[in-house]
């Protein structure tokens, strides 16, 4: 099968690898038969409903928790949330990884990283404070929070989007430079794709994509969550969290775009 079309090619054993570079069929990969007990469709089905069911399953209970807490003021409902939420950080953080793994991760199968799920956890975190933020403001000009929101919950907002930031940045540096370091053409093929051409080895349209990433994901939010003020300012923080979200969107372009372009040459 020559046809491109195929968002995940391990799972069409005939697909024709030369299209992407490879030889023979996904059928005959050893790499593939590797990875076989995760790579293969009952897995990612499974891996998918249950994911979303513990992600539904939480949403419900602190919606539900929120809600009745509106309605009877009763503080059992806050202790009921934090509970949900210390078991929800683990499973929410393995289910995320699962996920990424298997969504966007095995477009290029072939790659090896042992910190692609730890790396989209970050971005989860920082695109969710984000937009927390954005929602908290948005409902103190509504008038919800008004004599409720005050400097202490934006600036301890803004320390966590920080602390994500650098975070992010620690991953995303450890593993490009392990991969440039040991130069293993298994790893090192997923950089070269989004930095130069096959054809003459000059930088590609990517390569921007990527230096913008670098600055837009670290530098810029980086600086400005340094300062108090604008941590706690409400018309300078929800502009960082939609910047950081924003960012984090371009990232996953960055992530799964390439790969499919290559696999329609």
């Amino acid at each position: 099968m020559d046809a491109p079309g195929w968002i995940w090619r391990w799972m069409e054993p005939a697909y024709n690898l030369a299209s992407v570079g490879g030889h023979g069929t996904v059928g005959n990969d050893v790499l593939l038969q590797k990875k076989s007990a995760f790579l293969n469709r009952n897995f990612f089905t499974a891996c998918t409903l249950v994911s979303f069911a513990i992600w539904t399953f939480l949403a419900s209970r602190f919606r539900r928790n929120s809600f009745t807490q509106d309605t009877d003021g009763d503080v059992k409902w806050t202790f009921s949330s934090r509970k949900w939420a210390a078991a929800g950080i683990p499973l929410t953080a393995f289910s995320l990884s699962a996920c990424i793994i298997l969504w966007v991760k095995s477009m290029e199968y072939h790659w090896f990283s042992t910190m692609y799920g730890v790396w989209f956890f970050a971005g989860c975190m920082r695109a969710a404070l984000s937009l927390g933020v954005i929602l908290m403001i948005w409902l103190w000009h509504r008038g919800d929070y008004k004599g409720i929101l005050n400097n202490n919950h934006l600036h301890s907002i803004g320390q966590l989007m920080l602390a994500f930031t650098v975070f992010w940045a620690y991953v995303t540096f450890s593993q490009y430079f392990l991969i440039w370091n040991a130069n293993v053409p298994e790893e090192t093929f997923w950089y070269n794709l989004r930095e130069i051409n096959n054809s003459d080895g000059q930088p590609n349209q990517w390569k921007w994509v990527g230096l913008f990433l670098l600055f837009g994901h670290f530098f810029f939010p980086f600086f400005l969550l340094l300062s108090y003020r604008f941590k706690v300012s409400k018309s300078i923080i929800p502009w960082i969290g939609a910047f950081i979200a924003f960012v984090f969107l371009v990232d996953l372009c960055y992530n799964i775009m390439p790969s499919q372009k290559h696999a329609k040459r």
